[in-house]
């Protein structure tokens, strides 16, 4: 919903009903008292809390809301003659939890309607709570359980079901009205609760909205990685590219668009102030992308009439698509990006401050700075509204898992656009935040992989098998890598550990089963295998051709099976990707074991021209000393020390 600008609120004001209870003269069972209650605010509230703040035996209200004001302490200003009763529980923490979360209170008071002839009858009721460790969203009430008792001022007994195996029962007595008392699980007596000698002192603040302005300036918290781009000066043939030391401000415009020159000419002003704070400055012109009516030539002209100074080039629609997504990774509102709108790269290529909107020069060049600093310090920078920060470990570890996971999407996205080195880029920086973020470990160690780096890969994915043994997809992986290492035995060891976990893991099971075969010289061990792929995978060409393989050509006639092999060649060949001359040459083989000798020969004619189409010398020549075999009737039999 935030992504496509809807608003959660709706800009609805704040609502409070009075509940009127069981009347059975009203079909209305809630009042609407919003305006009288006087918390009727247009704010976007999201929490309530209810407690004793001051002591005056009242409940008062903490609102938080997701706009400003982010806080509201309403108090409760009313008078009444009524009373209450405020109990704190605590539980032995042996047999019931310290806080006595679950226990059930009932607080029996004694009341005196008078009867007819100015009799009076003493009749008992009661009122009760549960203390609950949560009060609706997001919110948690006090701990001490309040009790409105009316005008009633005389307290019978109030019993306590503990929140523990056996439910025990304990009953207090000697209670007044009008005190807080904490009640103990196990010792029966009451005991008054002295208030806060001197009140907190709360210091209200107005927050004032800023005017409404058509731009925007988007200060970044997390620091991505800016679009990869290298762009010749037509001009002065200068090359100007992010991350080579120097900020840069990348300017989208057109001619069609007013504020686009306003602002064009007000960085030629300050050309001077921008040229001695280190800035370049890249215009990229839109015009002839998003309309028919402008093209290149206008805009050439346009700058050449302002007597623009800095890098000019012309937009492509990737490069828009680049700069959109790096927008949306740093902004909840995914829209379409005006014209105009800027991004100030720093000196290492990385987003620092999005300006939708006409840009002042002013505070661009105090914007420099902005990627400098702490996390903390960019926070700080980066809010609309003054305050501070609230120095806590658990804050801290969820703002470090946030930059992490904005890092870690981040890189996801550069990886599948093709940019395996920024996404390298925000990996680390994601385990830099966060060293024990598995899912950083495992993807960066897939793209170690995928870049053929091996003892990387190795590193990164060793650390997720240590916290998770059971990701059969990781075990994989690393086997790979210790293929890539040449180190043949941990690769065994690591797909068997794969199969292990996921029987049913078939490149594992294929990769085992052509490591026992080609290496191992195992051949029945390798059958195992390659029988299990097809089980899964019936169609599985490589394995196939595998088996087709060892069943025509082992030297043991105990391994050779000839009918096998020709039924799995002729599956292999009548496949789409079957009619290559390895394949061709497998059936020939089968043909020659199954003693069909002249149609090996054929079909290994077919083979040989197509590798010699394929320009496959080594099989062309393999292919021909096997038609001489089969011209004398022999079957093809695959030497020991070639496997």
């Amino acid at each position: 919903m935030i992504n496509q600008g809807r608003s959660f609120s709706g800009h609805e004001r704040n609502c409070c009903f009075l509940n009127l209870g069981n009347q059975k003269e009203s079909a209305k069972q809630f009042a609407n008292i919003s305006v009288g209650s006087g918390v009727d605010f247009p704010d976007d509230g999201r929490s309530v809390v209810a407690m004793d703040w001051d002591g005056d035996g009242d409940q008062d209200l903490w609102i938080t809301n997701r706009n400003a004001p982010r806080v509201r302490f309403m108090r409760n200003n009313s008078t009444s003659e009524s009373h209450y009763l405020s109990l704190l529980l605590l539980g032995d923490g042996r047999t019931t939890n310290r806080d006595a979360v679950g226990a059930r209170v009932e607080v029996h008071i004694n009341s005196k309607p008078e009867l007819a002839g100015g009799e009076s009858n003493s009749l008992s009721t009661k009122r009760i709570a549960t203390l609950r460790a949560g009060e609706g969203f997001l919110a948690q009430s006090s701990k001490s359980l309040h009790f409105g008792l009316g005008t009633n001022d005389r307290i019978e007994k109030v019993i306590v079901r503990w929140p523990n195996r056996d439910v025990s029962v304990e009953e207090f007595s000697g209670l007044a009205v009008d005190t807080q008392y904490r009640l103990i699980q196990g010792s029966g007596q009451p005991r008054i609760v002295t208030r806060r000698g001197r009140p907190i002192v709360l210091t209200p603040s107005v927050p004032k909205a800023k005017p409404s302005s058509r731009a925007a300036r988007v200060p970044a918290v997390s620091l991505l990685q800016g679009p990869t781009l290298k762009v010749k000066d037509p001009k002065t043939g200068k090359v100007v590219s992010p991350g080579e030391g120097k900020p840069l401000l990348i300017n989208l415009w057109a001619t069609w668009c007013p504020a686009c020159i306003t602002e064009l000419s007000e960085l030629r002003d300050h050309e001077s102030e921008i040229r001695a704070a280190g800035l370049e400055v890249l215009a990229i012109s839109v015009d002839g992308l998003m309309d028919d009516v402008s093209n290149r030539a206008s805009a050439e002209a346009a700058l050449d009439r302002m007597k623009f100074p800095f890098f000019r080039a012309m937009a492509s629609q990737p490069l828009l698509d680049s700069l959109q997504k790096s927008h949306d990774s740093l902004v909840a509102l995914h829209r379409p990006l005006p014209i105009p709108t800027s991004f100030l790269l720093d000196e290492r290529g990385r987003v620092s401050v999005i300006y939708k909107g006409r840009l002042k020069v002013d505070q661009l060049l105090v914007d420099l700075k902005h990627s400098h600093g702490t996390r903390i310090e960019r926070w700080l920078r980066s809010t609309p509204l003054p305050g501070s920060t609230i120095p806590h470990a658990t804050i801290a570890r969820t703002a470090d898992a946030l930059e992490a996971t904005t890092h870690l999407r981040f890189a996801i996205q550069q990886q599948e656009k093709g940019l395996p080195e920024d996404a390298e880029y925000h990996y680390l920086e994601a385990l830099r935040i966060r060293p024990d973020f598995l899912l950083a470990h495992r993807h960066l160690g897939m793209l170690y992989l995928k870049t053929k780096r091996w003892k990387k890969a190795e590193t990164h994915l060793q650390q997720v098998i240590i916290a998770d043994s059971n990701d059969s997809d990781v075990h994989f992986a690393l086997a790979r890598s210790f293929f890539g290492q040449k180190q043949l035995t941990r690769a065994e060891s690591a797909l068997e550990r794969t199969i292990r976990v996921n029987q049913n893991h078939v490149p594992a099971l294929y990769d085992l089963g052509s490591l026992l075969h080609t290496v191992r010289g195992q051949a029945s061990k390798a059958i195992h295998y390659y029988q299990r792929v097809l089980e899964i995978d019936p169609n599985h060409i490589a394995v196939q051709n595998n088996l087709a393989w060892l069943y025509a050509t082992h030297p043991d006639s105990q391994i050779r099976n000839a009918t096998e092999a020709l039924r799995l060649a002729h599956r292999v060949v009548a496949q789409p990707a079957g009619k290559n001359a390895i394949y061709l040459d497998l059936l020939g083989v089968a043909y020659a074991e199954c003693g069909e000798f002249e149609n090996a020969i054929v079909t290994a004619r077919k083979a040989l021209a197509a590798a010699r189409v394929e320009s496959n010398t080594r099989l062309s020549k393999q292919i021909e000393q096997r038609i001489a075999l089969y011209s004398r009737n022999q079957a093809y039999r695959e030497p020991l020390a070639e496997r």
